[in-house]
């Protein structure tokens, strides 16, 4: 059960911006993966860094279950960040834990169904994990139903694991103009990144995003551990907005735990 354990940290400020944003993309048809393609100035730029010319994202639909707690709490979370980071399109999020097995995958893919669902949003997801593809992002592309439309709202599926396995290491910074590149047209992009202290890259990376939300899992993470994550992440120049509290087990009812 995810609970928001720690209320909006700082807020960023607010990037100038002397020119206009791009109009959203359409939304793109389903049935096989989505190609975006860099303009040439995007692509000469990372070009010595990273040998990717075509972006391949794959429609996702709902495949994490939420229940009314949850749906609550990531509404309040919607909520806290929306007024907390720049209205800058699209806005991006990490959502990162200190160590491996704390849920990242599952309440990134239940934040993007919020996104869409409440808010009418299309979100990309980014797989960030390079040596693993998350199982239930398999699910979230078998919920889309071949053929079948959408509106403006949808997720789409950034997985990285695929892509660098086939083109060995990248450095951060090519990573993040791959990012760029596939995130136009979005409205949220949504980073899910492996254990901070299980990759080196990962605080890195986070520096280069708008914006990162720490998962704990209830009962498990050491405060030494957490402390180490976190210290990482401001090292890094991340931009650490909260925290959410992963698999919580209320002791008293939820009615009663609301009104504590």
């Amino acid at each position: 059960m995810t609970r928001i354990f720690d209320a909006l940290k700082k807020a960023r400020a607010p990037h100038e911006s002397g020119t206009a944003l791009p109009a959203p993309a359409p939304p793109a048809p389903h049935g096989s993966p989505i190609h975006a393609v860099m303009n040439r100035g995007a692509a000469a730029a990372a070009s010595a860094r990273m040998s990717f010319d075509r972006v391949e994202l794959v429609p996702i639909g709902p495949a994490a279950a939420m229940d009314e707690t949850v749906a609550r709490e990531l509404s309040t979370l919607r909520v806290i960040l929306e007024s907390a980071l720049t209205e800058r399109v699209p806005r991006s999020l990490m959502l990162a834990s200190s160590q491996p097995g704390e849920g990242t995958s599952t309440v990134t893919l239940q934040f993007a169904q919020t996104l869409m669902h409440e808010a009418g949003q299309r979100v990309l997801v980014v797989d960030a994990h390079t040596r693993r593809r998350s199982p239930l992002y398999d699910a979230a592309a078998r919920a889309i139903r071949p053929g079948e439309g959408r509106g403006r709202a949808a997720m789409d599926l950034l997985p990285l694991a695929d892509r660098i396995q086939r083109g060995g290491a990248v450095p951060v910074a090519a990573i993040r103009d791959l990012i760029e590149a596939a995130g136009s047209g979005y409205d949220w992009i949504l980073v899910d990144a492996p254990a901070l202290l299980a990759s080196p890259d990962t605080a890195p990376l986070a520096a280069q995003l708008d914006a990162v939300v720490l998962v704990v899992q209830a009962g498990r993470t050491k405060r030494p551990v957490l402390v180490r994550a976190m210290d990482l992440l401001r090292r890094s120049g991340a931009n650490v907005v909260g925290t959410v509290l992963n698999r919580r087990r209320l002791e008293i009812p939820d009615f009663i735990y609301r009104r504590i």
